[in-house]
């Protein structure tokens, strides 16, 4: 089976579903100027008036032979279906109510009333347009949705942090940096590696996000691409190597600490915010890691 072949699968498929209202290809094989090789999945909005009937890992085999499925919720409250097909092709399918994206679309033609609809209403809005405003293609449901889709064109206050959000990275940072050292301490060197990786990287990568996006720079959310908008001083900063040893993540954490209050202090001079003052628990950590080390 090659690209194309698969493509039509999917395609004659959803055709042969009635609750599906409409399929809508994204990501990065419909993005203008985007990297597709070898190795590029394939993304699908599955559009229908039943999606909790897609909410599990088996209807995926009525497409073809599968390797592997996987059913999730990601963090951001989204389910996807990830199937592995035959010759290791990889499809990402996100069930979503048919109600849900008509009422999205129709609020986006009406842009005035961004500031007046419920939080949870913008929040789900925004991760839309992320999805799909860079490049899509209808596959089923063309003439109706594409239209209901020009709304993509109408301009939306895009997300920015707010000082709530700014405030909880710098506490989740600060604190988890206490729990690593302690794992270092106690020879719980792979706890520590995990958490690392899970909780204070992905702590940084929230400033780091803001600071590019506030430099005019489209950062994609879960570090992707992010050799495109990370700035060379923070390529630098970010090339942290990391093992399971006391002393190789003791100075991966001192790193960790020098890129992130970097990046707080320039985002907090930006945004005007007020940087919230860690520098009891920072000497501590510096102290308590250059005593580890010093052993």
């Amino acid at each position: 089976m090659n690209p194309h072949e698969l493509e039509e699968k999917i395609a004659r498929w959803a055709h042969e579903q009635n609750d599906i209202e409409a399929v809508v290809q994204v990501g990065s094989r419909v993005q203008r100027n985007a990297l597709v090789d070898l190795w590029s999945d394939w993304d699908y909005q599955l559009i229908t008036s039943n999606p909790r009937k897609y909410y599990n890992d088996r209807w995926p085999s009525q497409i073809g032979p599968i390797w592997c499925a996987h059913c999730e919720k990601s963090p951001r409250g989204v389910t996807k279906v990830s199937v592995v097909l035959e010759d290791g092709y990889e499809v990402d399918f996100m069930p979503v109510a048919a109600w849900q994206l008509k009422l999205a679309y129709f609020l986006m033609q009406r842009s005035w009333l961004a500031s007046k609809i419920p939080l949870g209403a913008q929040r789900g809005i925004r991760l839309l347009r992320l999805v799909v405003k860079p490049g899509f293609r209808v596959i089923k449901g063309t003439a109706i949705w594409s239209n209901r889709m020009e709304a993509l064109k109408r301009p939306w206050p895009e997300a920015i942090m707010n000082y709530k959000e700014f405030v909880f990275h710098q506490s989740a940072f600060w604190r988890r940096a206490t729990w690593i050292l302690k794992k270092l301490a106690r020879g719980e060197f792979r706890a520590a590696l995990r958490s690392y990786w899970i909780d204070l990287v992905e702590a940084s990568y929230g400033i780091l996000e803001e600071e590019a996006r506030l430099i005019g720079k489209y950062a994609r959310p879960d570090a992707r691409y992010a050799e495109t908008w990370l700035s060379e001083e923070r390529i630098l900063q970010t090339s942290i190597m990391t093992a399971p040893d006391r002393q190789v993540l003791g100075e991966a954490l001192l790193s960790q600490i020098d890129l992130f209050k970097s990046a707080s202090t320039r985002v907090a001079s930006m945004r005007r915010f007020s940087l919230p003052n860690h520098s009891a628990i920072e000497a501590w950590l510096r102290v308590e890691c250059a005593r580890m080390l010093s052993f």
